[in-house]
């Protein structure tokens, strides 16, 4: 399969386009066919050496993404073969190879159906805009919002 490979910690500007082999599912994994990725800050900065995870190379990046189940490892239950679905927080684009690919392995666990309403597009940017959102509520604000609290 295709992929933007990182050689080394010179940023994303140095990527380059190659060939890995096609991923398989392990025990409670699932293979996507990637269908939209979305780059965020912790990539950029891993591709500098800024960020606290040290991968092998070539490293593939994409921390979020959206797409098509094509394969299931044993024990999955919660997805299976042609459903779409978006990528929640996990290894996948750290200490895994990243969503800037045609297929990706993610933990079965990592993965959700899309929310109706929303598009493929915007569910690949949202895990980012969600997170930031949770952390500034939860352990930025001051004092942290109550687990009560309603965002508007």
């Amino acid at each position: 399969m295709r992929a933007w490979l990182m050689d080394g910690y010179e940023g994303v500007e140095n990527l380059r386009l190659g060939e890995v082999p096609d991923p398989r599912p392990g025990p409670a994994q699932v293979v996507l066919r990637v269908k939209f990725a979305a780059l965020n800050p912790a990539d950029a900065f891993l591709a500098r050496k800024m960020y606290p995870a040290n991968p092998s190379l070539p490293h593939i990046l994409g921390r979020d993404g959206v797409g098509e189940v094509v394969a299931v490892g044993s024990g999955v239950e919660n997805v299976g073969v042609g459903e779409t679905v978006g990528i929640l927080r996990c290894e996948v684009g750290v200490e895994a190879w990243g969503t800037l690919a045609e297929k990706v392995v993610v933990p079965a666990k990592s993965v959700t159906r899309i929310p109706t309403g929303w598009s493929d597009e915007e569910m690949a940017g949202a895990p980012l805009v969600f997170l930031t959102a949770w952390q500034a509520l939860t352990q930025w604000a001051d004092p942290p919002a109550p687990p009560s609290a309603k965002t508007v």
